[in-house]
């Protein structure tokens, strides 16, 4: 493209950048959203405990870093247990007006994908690698082999 046309494009662009501004409403109130006013049950709130750390010289602050199990990978912090038992009580009863609209979207994906997609083998450094679905896995199977 040359010069002149670039520059009349740039004008274009700047013409069409300094145009009136608009404002753009956003709609964030939950109430405004018409599924979620079918729970009578209100969402779980997970407490702020005020928690800082430093590192590197810079102090950071995280209200929710007790959601953080501290013993992971041996899960056994009860609070956080709690917590997600309520998120996933919640998300239960969101889901169970539209449990039949979700199992057949669900069936629909699945019906989509080829249970037997695999990818073409390529080569680095000395190993053929390749990923594929076993029949009934959720994941695909990543497979390296020594050349």
């Amino acid at each position: 493209m040359s010069g002149k046309y670039l520059i009349i494009l740039s004008m274009a662009f700047l013409v069409a950048c300094n145009s009136e501004e608009k404002e753009v409403v956003v709609e964030s109130d939950p109430a405004n959203f018409s599924r979620l006013q079918e729970l009578s049950i209100p969402p779980p709130e997970a407490a702020k405990h005020p928690h800082q750390a430093t590192y590197h010289g810079q102090t950071l602050r995280d209200d929710y870093f007790w959601l953080k199990d501290q013993g992971y990978p041996e899960i056994d912090d009860q609070p956080v247990l709690d917590y997600l038992t309520e998120e996933n009580d919640y998300y239960a009863a969101f889901l169970e007006p539209n449990r039949a609209l979700v199992d057949t979207v669900f069936e629909e994906f699945k019906g989509r994908t080829d249970e037997t997609e695999e990818s073409v083998p390529y080569i680095k450094n000395g190993y053929q690698y390749r990923w594929y679905f076993r029949p009934g896995d959720d994941y695909r199977t990543y497979s390296r082999k020594y050349l």
